[in-house]
């Protein structure tokens, strides 16, 4: 029986028509009139950004401190940049491998939180895209690299992330042969995997007792629903730090 913590099912503007206007007259010219612009407006959107920004900061934004304990005990370093919504932990396990966990802030905060799916996907049997649509709108993608530093290979995996119930779901697992051009080529362009490469077979296809090795691999390295809490609570106060920072600057620039 699969592991609890992880759960293997998956599964034009509209074109203008120009229109031409003719005549056998002569029509005079017009001269075209400069539009001036006031400063109302941007003052108008100065005093709203002002507002929100006003309203934001008296919110509190904390880490709170549980998760930089979380951090601490598991071993795990933050990675990340102001401006950016890329994210990276990294740690060395008991194993001597580096571990490399990847995910995109603003993909985490844009899964729509359905407390009720199971129940409303239930009711919608009779369309199994519209369920399976559902599904794909509640996963952001968790990716994975095991790096082993002695003969620089390692496995990278991509997973589902789930709000609904903190758990992950193995999309697939892959070998790279030669993980510092993995990490120094694909993963500074935000590429990962090329399109033509080979990922691995559908793991979801792969024989049970397969798929539970994987997941209790996955799990003794630190990838559990402890991690999955960490990333989605991180995500929410960083997503919410880059929009005050980026009301500044819009409000700043007015």
């Amino acid at each position: 029986m699969a592991s609890r913590l992880f759960n293997t099912t998956l599964k034009t503007l509209p074109r203008v028509a120009a229109t031409r206007l003719a005549t056998k007259w002569i029509r005079p010219s017009i001269v075209p009139q400069m539009r001036l612009y006031s400063d109302s407006t941007a003052s108008q959107l100065k005093q709203v950004l002002s507002s929100e920004l006003k309203i934001s900061k008296s919110l509190p934004l904390e880490f709170d401190a549980t998760y930089q304990e979380y951090l601490d005990k598991q071993g795990f370093s933050l990675i990340e940049t102001d401006g950016t919504s890329a994210v990276e932990l990294v740690k060395t396990a008991s194993d001597g491998n580096i571990i490399h966990v990847y995910f995109d802030v603003d993909e985490i905060t844009d899964i729509p939180v359905e407390e009720n799916f199971e129940e409303e996907a239930e009711v919608g049997e009779d369309s199994l895209e519209e369920e399976y649509g559902a599904m794909d709108s509640m996963l952001s993608n968790v990716k994975i690299l095991i790096e082993n530093k002695g003969r620089n290979d390692g496995l990278f995996m991509n997973l589902y992330l789930q709000n609904t119930d903190l758990s992950f779901l193995v999309d697939f697992v892959n070998y790279q042969k030669d993980a510092t051009k993995f990490v120094t080529e694909n993963v500074a362009k935000g590429e990962f995997i090329d399109k033509f490469q080979y990922q691995g077979p559908r793991f979801s296809d792969l024989d049970e007792s397969l798929q539970v090795a994987f997941e209790e691999y996955l799990e003794e390295r630190g990838i559990n629903e402890e991690l999955a809490e960490f990333v989605i609570s991180y995500s929410e106060v960083k997503e919410e730090k880059e929009y005050r920072n980026w009301l500044g600057e819009v409000n700043n620039f007015l």
